[in-house]
């Protein structure tokens, strides 16, 4: 059997507690390698499934919205304007990464239409939960969240 030696030339810093630490250490030891051996291996199994198969977005409708939106629509603490926050927060995780940039550009114009066009395709379950009249909330929440993080970030 030969064995391929390919040089390490990046570096990754990890953070973890010691709890996770000893783990890996003693599955390495276990599996008779190095810790670092051990992570890489492990980490590019799950990449590597990662981009043959990616994930596709589901169309579905997070819970944490729903609550947002049934806080909203009872007059809670919480307004249409932080679900419209929230989800934007979100978003990354929902969508195509090439659709967002689309809506990055109707945001970016401040065409409040379009964005919640782009919201309406692309989450249509979410935006089934918020009312036609508070949807300027909801669009107020989306230019919040990018005054205060830049929704590309």
């Amino acid at each position: 059997m030969y064995t391929l030696v390919v040089p390490r030339t990046e570096i990754i810093t990890l953070r973890m507690s010691p709890e996770t630490k000893r783990l890996i250490q003693q599955a390495a030891t276990l599996k008779g390698v190095s810790m670092t051996t051990m992570i890489e291996q492990e980490v590019t199994k799950v990449a590597q499934r990662i981009v043959d198969n990616p994930p596709t977005p589901s169309g579905a409708c997070p819970s944490f919205f729903k609550a947002l939106c049934l806080e909203a629509g009872r007059g809670g603490h919480n307004s249409y304007r932080v679900a419209g926050y929230e989800l934007t927060r979100h978003v990354g995780v929902l969508v195509e990464e090439t659709d967002i940039d689309d809506m990055i550009a109707l945001a970016e114009a401040g065409d409040d239409d379009g964005v919640i066009g782009w919201f309406e395709a692309h989450l249509p379950k979410c935006m089934a939960l918020v009312p036609q009249r508070r949807r300027g909330q909801f669009v107020l929440g989306v230019y919040s969240f990018d005054d205060d993080y830049g929704i590309a970030e």
